[in-house]
Order: structure tokens, then C-alpha cells, then sequence
């Protein structure tokens, strides 16, 4: 299998009673080829004032395929998709989606009114055919933020010089390590 991203679609998902919860309709994600889904529990969200889901207790998601009569994943504990509690292991989905056949079935009231966010990571075949020659290097680098107005600079890495890139993943300390430490 073809380890490249083509990209990543945020999903937010109201939680509007305990049971079943359907999955919004993201035209982004039709059609696309899904490799992984990546849940995120954090209390503040993107483009939302509706407070996040903290915790994935009594929580299960559902994940049908593109035709809508195949359930590739069935009742699967939420915290197994919880990036920080699986440690970057990721559970495999490989397969077109069918988002409004989707839901999470939520079996703890305190989680009603809260929005589910997860991250649908996704390939394009073409895209990924075409830059098939370009090598797959994941590194990270620790910027130090020494101060709170613009100036916090990239370090100087010679390994990334003259390199192309093609995206770039921001993390908070709390959930990435400290590489100076």
C-alpha cells in the first residue's frame, strides 16, 4: 500500500442525544480513498464555540463503505481512533466512505451538546502516482517560542535545506515530546 497522504479533512460532529449520531455529509471526503481517521479530544475547537469532547468513555463509532452496505468498522471503542491514546498507531480504514451512513453512538448524556472532531486523513491515486518519485521523509522540528509577537523563527536544520515540502503538521507540547530535551 502506498504510504503517502494526499491530504486531511477536520469533521466536526454534533452530538445531539445519547444513541446515534450521524456523521455530517463533507463533499470534501466523497470519493476519496480514506486511510485513516484520527480522533481528536480536545475541549477547544476549530470554527466552533460548542465545547469538544473530552473523553471517549462509553462512545463507539461506526464506519460504513462507499456503497453503503458494508460496515468496515462496527461499534469500535472511540479512544482506538485517539491519536494521544494509541500512541500514533493508527486503525487502518482503507476504503471509500459513505459519511451519512457514518455515526457514533454516544451512551454517556454528559457528552450531549458537545461536538465529536475528528480528522479523516485521505489519499488521492493521482496525485500520489504522479509524485510517486519524490522519497517519504517524516521529521520534526522543535521551534522554541521565545517570544509572544511574530518572531519565532524557524532553526537552522541543514538536513531540510533545498528539500520540498508538502505539509506540515503544528502540535501542542503537551502532545508531542521535547526534541532539546
Amino acid at each position: 500500500m502506498n504510504p503517502k497522504l494526499s491530504g486531511a479533512q477536520l469533521v466536526l460532529v454534533p452530538i445531539n442525544r445519547v444513541g446515534k449520531n450521524n456523521f455530517p455529509w463533507v463533499e470534501n471526503i466523497r470519493n476519496r480513498y480514506i486511510k485513516y481517521i484520527d480522533f481528536y479530544g480536545g475541549e477547544y475547537l476549530p470554527c466552533t464555540d460548542t465545547p469538544g469532547l473530552t473523553t471517549t468513555d462509553s462512545i463507539f463509532i461506526t464506519i460504513t463503505n462507499a456503497a453503503g452496505n458494508t460496515e468496515i468498522i462496527r461499534n469500535l471503542p472511540l479512544e482506538r481512533l485517539d491519536y494521544r491514546k494509541t500512541l500514533g498507531i493508527r486503525q487502518p480504514i482503507a476504503s471509500r466512505i459513505c459519511m451519512s451512513d457514518c455515526s457514533i453512538d454516544v451512551q454517556d448524556s454528559s457528552a450531549v451538546g458537545k461536538m465529536a472532531a475528528f480528522v479523516f486523513w485521505y489519499d488521492l491515486p493521482d496525485y500520489s502516482r504522479a509524485n510517486s518519485t519524490d522519497s517519504l521523509v517524516i521529521d520534526s522540528v522543535s521551534i522554541p517560542l521565545t517570544t509572544s509577537i511574530r518572531y519565532n523563527l524557524f532553526p537552522d536544520v541543514d538536513k531540510m535545506t533545498g528539500k520540498r515540502f508538502r505539509r506540515l503538521l503544528v502540535s501542542a507540547q503537551e502532545l508531542t515530546p521535547d526534541l532539546n530535551a
